[in-house]
């Protein structure tokens, strides 16, 4: 990847104000149009609004999760409200579950998110967290992200906890083990 130089900019910059096609303006820098694109947009003198990756805030989620699917609220709404693409907020409803129209994820029972926590500290995998909470799995992770020193310790041990599922999933017959094949029989 070639990096710009101050006089590329400059050359950018005077060849697309004289309105040179950015296909010519590529040929004559010996770049890609992309590439002219991209540095064009960096600079915030093409494609209008620069699009920029920002963390979900708490009150976004709590929002988005209070307001998805209710009447009177469209995705399009949500979005203009958060400040965030359409795409952005049917890809965070999806990871949060809420697009599955049989669950309910905005009454919780009192003590579910204790209930998670506790779990994650005895070093329970998420899967079967949500399991036994009765929530989504993108939901237990909400809950052990918002407490880092507990997100962290349960990272830390997840290869300990797969060795130990794996041997006992051994021990009971549910998995055979490396270097297991199949024989043709």
């Amino acid at each position: 990847m070639k990096r710009w130089t101050p006089s590329e900019d400059a050359t950018l910059r005077e060849l697309y104000s004289q309105g040179v096609p950015l296909r010519d303006i590529a040929k004559r820098m010996k770049r890609t149009r992309p590439s002219i694109q991209g540095r064009l947009a960096k600079k915030g003198i093409y494609g209008g609004r620069v699009a920029e990756r920002r963390p979900w805030t708490r009150e976004e989620m709590d929002f988005l999760i209070a307001h998805y699917r209710q009447p009177g609220w469209t995705g399009r709404q949500i979005a203009d409200h958060l400040g965030r693409s359409i795409k952005t907020v049917r890809g965070k409803a999806k990871y949060f579950g809420l697009t599955d129209p049989n669950r309910d994820y905005k009454t919780k029972p009192p003590g579910t998110d204790e209930r998670i926590i506790t779990l994650a500290m005895a070093d329970t995998p998420t899967s079967e967290i949500a399991r036994e909470v009765d929530c989504h799995e993108s939901y237990v992770w909400l809950v052990m992200k918002r407490r880092p020193s507990l997100y962290r310790r349960w990272i830390r041990n997840t290869a300990e906890r797969k060795s130990t599922a794996m041997a006992k999933a051994h021990a009971e017959g549910r998995h055979p083990g490396p270097g297991w094949r199949k024989s043709c029989d």
